[in-house]
């Protein structure tokens, strides 16, 4: 009977966030689909002009979804309660990524706030070279695993021979902060307003595993 052993081996990793990501959210209603398609039309264009001063371009807005609804509200008729048309819905999900920087999201935030769009906004943060990342946790755990092999073999008067297989996690992982903010802002009145962030955002904590095999000899 061939001699193995058998160990698992994990790669751990904290890393400061540097891309930062805003989803905005317009909405608009009609009893007009054209209409109300129009009105989302003219707040995103809204939301595009206001950003030019920070330095984006109207195509760096990344639509994420777009979709059209019917609504309907339950009205009271003689005592019996029925479904009326109340308008086509409009929702217009977006994304805007740069590298992390606090001022530059203070100045993306104010103008969003301050345009006619009035978008829902949330602000994330992640780790932008997710496949450095990943290449590094996986190194990370081929030397753990072989490392508490060898002291293993070592103990039971072994060495190790040649690596027979390797399986690993190929799951996905989570490249984004625990941090987030979530904000509707009123629209900014005054030219002497800011949005004035000023985050820190918590690290994004990553773990790999593997299982590895070796010949023992």
């Amino acid at each position: 009977m061939d001699r193995i052993i058998t160990v698992r081996g994990a790669g751990k990793l904290s890393l400061s966030p540097d891309k930062t990501s805003v989803d905005f959210r317009l909405t608009s209603k009609s009893k007009d689909y054209f209409t109300a398609v129009k009105a989302s039309e003219a707040q995103l264009s809204a939301l595009a002009e206001a950003l030019a001063p920070a330095g984006f371009e109207k195509d760096d807005v990344k639509t994420v979804h777009f979709g059209v609804s019917a609504e309907y509200e339950s009205v009271r008729d003689n005592g019996v309660y029925r479904n009326v048309f109340s308008g086509y819905a409009v929702s217009h999900s977006l994304r805007l990524e740069f590298p992390f920087d606090n001022d530059r999201l203070s100045a993306v935030l104010t103008a969003a706030s301050r345009s006619l769009a009035d978008p829902d906004m949330s602000v994330s943060f992640s780790v932008s070279d997710a496949a450095s990342a990943e290449e590094e946790l996986l190194k990370r755990a081929a030397k753990s695993a072989r490392k508490r092999a060898e002291t293993l073999a070592a103990a039971s008067g072994v060495s190790l021979g040649e690596l027979i297989s390797v399986d690993y996690d190929s799951g996905g992982l989570s490249f984004e902060s625990p941090t987030r903010l979530e904000n509707r802002p009123l629209m900014l009145k005054s030219s002497m307003d800011t949005v004035d962030m000023s985050f820190s955002p918590e690290d994004v904590s990553l773990e790999k595993s593997a299982v590895f095999v070796w010949e023992l000899k």
